[in-house]
């Protein structure tokens, strides 16, 4: 079974702690870069190409949807992606 490799971006340390603590319990999920603003989990998304990004909505620079918009270039594996409208959940890869 492959490792999960995970960008977080948020703004708070304290979160970005908390939540590499949580992720990184089992072994199977690991966090190869935190960053404390948007601009700054783009340049990282570049750099290390994770499997899943998880993106605080309100931060500094750009915010975790300016950075959703701004997604790597084609050369990067599509970010599967789930969310949820007010009727049924939606899931789907690259828009």
């Amino acid at each position: 079974m492959s490792v999960l490799r995970v960008l977080l971006a948020d703004d708070q340390p304290l979160v970005r702690s908390g939540l590499r603590g949580l992720l990184e319990r089992d072994g199977d999920i690991t966090v190869v870069a935190e960053a404390p603003d948007g601009a700054e989990a783009l340049r990282l998304a570049r750099q290390t190409r994770p499997d899943v990004a998880r993106l605080d909505i309100r931060m500094p620079h750009l915010d975790g949807l300016a950075v959703t918009r701004s997604r790597p270039t084609r050369a990067h594996k599509p970010c599967p992606r789930v969310g949820r409208d007010n009727r049924q959940p939606v899931t789907g890869g690259r828009t």
